[in-house]
């Protein structure tokens, strides 16, 4: 099925998907702490199991003293229970304790593992624009805790319930005996028949909810999905008020928030469906559990072959073992969402490990081979730059851009020159050809930079730690990128995303290759809302600054092409051919007649 319309189907998670992921952190760095803290949480997990034995155990011998009037083995039996109810409160609270340190170590191996699968390879950036995959970021953040949290809790308490049905099945096995039905003058006794009612009664109802219930699984999973959609909608609205605001768009963001909840509560109307057959399946089975252990053990009491303790325990026995066979089916609503966390971390999961090794394919070889180069010039050979469905963007192109020269690539809007950069950085995938890059540091500027909140030097340095600059730096680079406003801000804390222009974030993004000092600057419209001076004067410092560096811009205003020594014209299917280097002169004087006035 497809997380959402539009994007391409993601195949089901196998069983090996969930192993993979259920049993990885017990083979990790931490792999130690693991098994210690899982074996004490199986000794204390057992050690309750004891208690419900004991508890058993008492039960008869307190019914026993009641039924003869024994005061005091009565007072005896309160004073043992009230030692084994310390010990059952003790047990049961560092089960707890120890669980959830635990639950904690396992999300910090998983959220480390699908973060670090998120980033690598740029995967961020391939899923977002392909749309394979629904809200990664809720997938990391809500779905993984969910997951560590409920995976443990219900493994030991499985274990638990499990040690239960062994210890009292024995129980129930041994006072069975005492059950005894005339049949043709013949009293007849059949081993275990309480156990194996109680066994028969649970499966039988298991099987009649989790036929009830499947359609409640695939319904809590697409629930999951609208409410991570309707929450990022919600968020964008957000992260856009200013735009939106200035269009008026308040209307239009009201009908998709409204189209975003009405998927949330169609699903949810389905989802009260399900889960009220669920649960109708679910308290019959229950209900009439109650009873059936006092059809089963009272013959045996009236008939004189049972003690009052004898029935009482093999009662409470019958409805222990009941609850510990029915756990499935009274925890089938928490099961089956769990279910969808885990199908919806197995998917993120098998499509993060589909990735790498779709890159270490690429890396070895296939459409589009990159490589660095030997002589340090920049090179494309026969690029084609084809859409994600294969059709062909732009005839091949073959260039070479040598060290220290500044070099810009024009064209018509749509024509692919953004999309070109983006095959340079390895984000643009669908292409054909062979790229040379060099061996020295690049930096990427988009049209619009990205500024991290937190200090303004922070935003600045990024990507880089703070200790790799001095305030100094700093301050020089802002001053040559024209923001000596900023100097003395370095350590403010701020939003600046919402704080800073378009033209002062760009500046930022200027003041970032001033202080990194790359050998190879990729410009995508960097200057769209500067003004001709500001532009000017930046891109003549940045040259002053760094003769040596290799800069690459995409660019419309004739302004900005004129401040480059070589033109590439980049044109789509069928049109006119790529420009070489040796017709930059006159492609330039033509662009600059073309230019308005205001940008000679």
């Amino acid at each position: 099925m497809s997380d959402r319309l539009g994007t391409a189907p993601i195949q089901k998670p196998t069983m090996r998907a969930a192993l993979r992921l259920l049993g990885g952190y017990w083979i990790s760095r931490d792999r130690y702490w693991a098994w210690l803290l899982l074996g004490t949480s199986i000794a204390l997990r057992s050690g309750s199991v004891w208690c419900t034995l004991q508890f058993s155990l008492w039960n008869k011998r307190l019914y026993d003293a009641i039924g003869v009037r024994n005061l005091d083995a009565f007072w005896s039996e309160l004073l043992f229970v009230a030692g084994l109810s310390l010990i059952a409160v003790l047990v049961d609270t560092f089960t707890i304790w120890i669980r959830m340190i635990l639950q904690m170590r396992w999300r910090v191996w998983l959220n480390d593992r699908f973060l670090a699968g998120w980033l690598e390879n740029k995967s961020y950036y391939r899923i977002e624009r392909a749309g394979q995959i629904d809200n990664p970021d809720q997938r990391i953040a809500q779905d993984l805790a969910l997951y560590s949290e409920k995976a443990l809790e219900y493994g030991f308490e499985i274990y638990r319930q499990l040690g239960v049905i062994v210890t009292l099945g024995v129980v129930l096995w041994t006072a069975s005996r005492a059950l005894h039905f005339d049949m043709g003058g013949h009293s007849v006794a059949i081993p275990g028949l309480a156990l194996w009612v109680m066994i028969l009664f649970v499966l039988g109802g298991s099987a009649i909810v989790e036929w009830i219930g499947r359609p409640l699984n695939r319904t809590r999973y697409r629930q999951q999905a609208y409410e991570a959609d309707y929450r990022f909608d919600l968020v964008r609205v957000r992260e856009y008020a200013e735009p939106i605001a200035l269009y008026a768009g308040e209307q239009a963001e009201s009908a998709r928030l409204g189209a975003a909840f009405a998927r949330v509560r169609g699903n949810w109307k389905k989802l009260v469906g399900d889960t009220k057959r669920v649960m109708l399946g679910v308290d019959s089975v229950n209900q009439f559990g109650q009873v059936l252990p006092y059809l089963i053990a009272t013959g045996g009491y009236f008939s004189g072959h049972m003690t009052l303790g004898d029935l009482t325990q093999m009662v409470q026995a019958c409805l222990q073992i009941r609850i510990a066979l029915s756990w499935f089916v009274l925890n089938y609503r928490e099961l089956a969402e769990l279910r969808a966390t885990s199908r919806r971390i197995c998917e993120f999961d098998g499509l993060l490990a589909g990735r790498a090794g779709a890159a270490k394919g690429s890396e070895g070889g296939g459409a589009l081979t990159i490589e660095a180069s030997g002589d340090e010039m920049l090179r494309t050979r026969d690029l084609t730059l084809v859409t994600p469905e294969g059709l062909a963007l732009t005839d091949p192109v073959s260039l070479t851009i040598r060290p220290g020269s500044s070099s810009v690539v024009c064209g018509p809007s749509g024509c692919g020159k953004s999309t070109f950069l983006l095959a340079l950085a390895g984000l643009w995938p669908h292409a054909r050809g062979k790229i040379e890059l060099p061996t020295g540091p690049a930096m990427f500027i988009p049209q619009r930079p990205y500024v991290p909140g937190g200090t303004l030097k922070a935003a600045l340095v990024y990507p880089a730690s703070l200790d790799d600059f001095t305030d100094r730096d700093c301050r020089a680079a802002l001053v040559s990128a024209r923001l000596p406003r900023l100097v003395e801000r370095l350590r403010d804390m701020a939003p600046w995303q919402k704080c800073l222009s378009p033209g002062e974030q760009q500046r930022l993004a200027f003041a970032r290759l001033f202080l990194h000092r790359p050998s190879l600057a990729f410009l995508d419209e960097t200057t769209s809302a500067l003004d001709q001076d500001t532009e000017e004067l930046l891109y003549r410092r940045l040259r002053d600054a760094q003769p040596d560096l290799t800069i690459v811009s995409v660019a419309h205003r004739g302004s900005v092409i004129a401040l480059h020594d070589q033109i590439f014209t980049i044109s789509p299917v069928g049109d006119a051919p790529v420009v070489p280097a040796s017709a930059a002169q006159e492609t330039l004087s033509e662009t600059l007649k073309k230019a308005p006035a205001t940008s000679r």
